[in-house]
C-alpha cells in the first residue's frame, strides 16, 4: 500500500516537473522566467528596513520564483537520491 502511494507520488512529481520544463523551456516561458526573476528578489535583498510585513511578502515572492526555477531545471533526481537527502 505504501509502496503504491510512493510510486504514484513519484509519477505525479515527474509529470509535474515535465510540465514545468515544457512551459519554461519555450521562448515565452524563458521571458516570463526572466521577468519573475527580476521582480521576485532573486538577485536582490528581500529585507525592507522597518517593515517586517513587506520583508515577509518579498521573501514569499522569492520562494515562489525559486520553486519555479528549481522545477524547470532539466535534471530529475531519482527517488532514491531524494530519500537519502531527506534522511
Amino acid at each position: 500500500m505504501l509502496e503504491q502511494k510512493i510510486a504514484k507520488s513519484k509519477e505525479h512529481y515527474d509529470n509535474l516537473k515535465d510540465d514545468y520544463i515544457k512551459v519554461f523551456s519555450t521562448s515565452e516561458g524563458k521571458r516570463v522566467l526572466v521577468d519573475l526573476s527580476r521582480s521576485g528578489f532573486i538577485n536582490k535583498s528581500t529585507f525592507q528596513p522597518g517593515d517586517p510585513y513587506i520583508t515577509a511578502r518579498n521573501e514569499g515572492m522569492r520562494t515562489a520564483v525559486l520553486h519555479i526555477i528549481d522545477m524547470s531545471k532539466r535534471e530529475k533526481e531519482s527517488t532514491k537520491e531524494k530519500t537519502q537527502a531527506v534522511t
